[in-house]
């Protein structure tokens, strides 16, 4: 049988492997955004994270959406939104102080939209 060549993170070593050090890092550093407003759970795997916003009372996914327009516009950074969710899916070679300011920025996104 043939098999197929792996395009996933866990086939670089230690480039978004859920067991290297930068995938360990970023998800300590993405879960320290847990105790900003409005977040309710933070979920990682390897370095992909999605952080759950509290919904607004007349607005449901709105607050995500600006959330995505405050990360792109004012911190220059891609994120996407779902529901109520930020979804961060940074490169796969990543280095720690990327990964800090990654989590600096989203805090100020966070921060902004609360």
């Amino acid at each position: 049988s043939r098999r197929l060549p792996r395009a996933a993170a866990g086939s670089l070593p230690g480039c978004g492997d859920p067991a290297s050090g930068s995938a360990a890092r970023g998800r300590d550093t993405i879960h320290s955004l847990r105790g900003l407003p409005n977040v309710l759970d933070i979920r990682t795997l390897g370095l992909v994270a999605g952080i759950d916003l509290a919904s607004r009372p007349d607005a449901v996914g709105r607050r995500a959406f600006d959330g995505m327009d405050q990360a792109f516009f004012e911190q220059g950074m891609m994120v996407r939104s779902a529901g109520d969710s930020l979804v961060l899916t940074p490169p796969l070679v990543i280095s720690e102080n990327q990964i800090d300011e990654i989590a600096s920025k989203m805090a100020k996104v966070i921060r902004a939209v609360a």
